[in-house]
């Protein structure tokens, strides 16, 4: 019978794009799968109300952060840190800025989504890679 892997295409998929650092892929992986979780729930009940839609957007974000950050550090050499690495980091950090400003505001403004929920989404989606390392060192 053949052996049957439910994360091993998420981490080809992420290898592929170039993240390939052995605690950074199952990270990464653990909070695309997560979010993708939440939003199945959020979706399945969103006919009463968008409370997990909202909820999902703040963990959306934290999870496109985090995989902008994974992809272009591990994209780039660390072995020089010259002004050029430095002017990249800052110009990209200001790019994502002006994109997540962009989608905040279209959230929170034009579909008037409820910040606290947003916010609650951005706080478990900071803490989830947390827990993940926590328990991925924890099994070493």
């Amino acid at each position: 019978m053949a052996k049957i892997a439910l994360t091993g295409g998420l981490d080809d998929f992420l290898r592929r794009h170039g993240i390939t650092h052995p605690v950074i892929v199952p990270i990464l992986r653990n909070q695309i799968l997560i979010l993708l979780a939440l939003f199945f729930i959020a979706t399945a009940f969103a006919t009463e109300s968008l409370t997990g839609i909202w909820f999902c957007s703040g963990f959306a974000v934290m999870t496109y952060i985090l995989y902008s950050w994974a992809k272009f550090f591990s994209l780039s050499r660390l072995d020089d840190f010259g002004s050029t690495f430095f002017r990249a980091v800052i110009l990209r950090f200001t790019l994502r800025l002006f994109v997540l400003a962009a989608g905040i505001y279209a959230l929170l403004i034009v579909a008037k989504a409820n910040p606290m929920l947003f916010l609650a989404g951005v706080v478990v989606g900071t803490l989830a890679p947390l827990l993940t390392w926590a328990l991925k060192r924890g099994t070493k």
